[in-house]
């Protein structure tokens, strides 16, 4: 079964559950979009072409009483990873890094990070920060659970400051 790009984006959402990481790198694919596309009833569907990655997920649907029932995307993501870095694709260079940033968050898929942020334009970088962030968010949030108040504000008003900037 092949899901709408709204379906796919939700199996994302529902395979990930509660695991940070991995709530992290479906919010990254679903913000960029691409890999959402690509899954769906929209994607390639040409085995013959390196743009035929859907191949690379199951997507399920577990029953639910009274609706289409709850739909799951799980991705290998160390396969499509090795198929993206073989080339043979016409996916763009930004493309790519997005979804090895996620499955680096997802599966563990090793990322060289400099190779990743260079060449990334601003609305990616905020992308990729802003799921790097999502995925340490219960570290931080225990972080400032052990701050006294006045230190909690000091911590946030030095993470504010360069945002105010942009």
């Amino acid at each position: 079964m092949i899901f709408t790009q709204e379906r796919v984006a939700e199996g994302l959402r529902n395979a990930a559950g509660r695991h940070p990481r991995r709530k992290a790198a479906a919010e990254l694919l679903i913000e960029h979009g691409i890999w959402v596309e690509a899954w769906s009833l929209d994607g390639e569907r040409s085995p013959t072409s390196g743009n035929y990655v859907w191949r690379f997920t199951t997507q399920v649907t577990a029953p639910t009483p009274g609706d289409l029932g709850t739909p799951f995307v799980n991705v290998d993501w160390k396969a499509m990873a090795e198929h993206l870095a073989s080339g043979g694709h016409t996916y763009s260079s930004t493309e790519e890094k997005v979804f090895r940033v996620a499955a680096s968050l997802w599966a563990g898929v090793p990322v060289d990070l400099a190779d990743v942020t260079s060449g990334l334009d601003a609305d990616h970088a905020r992308m990729v920060v802003e799921a790097v962030a999502g995925a340490a968010w219960p570290v931080v949030a225990a972080v400032l659970g052990e701050l006294k108040p006045a230190e909690r504000k000091q911590w946030w008003a030095g993470i504010e400051a360069p945002r105010a900037a942009l």
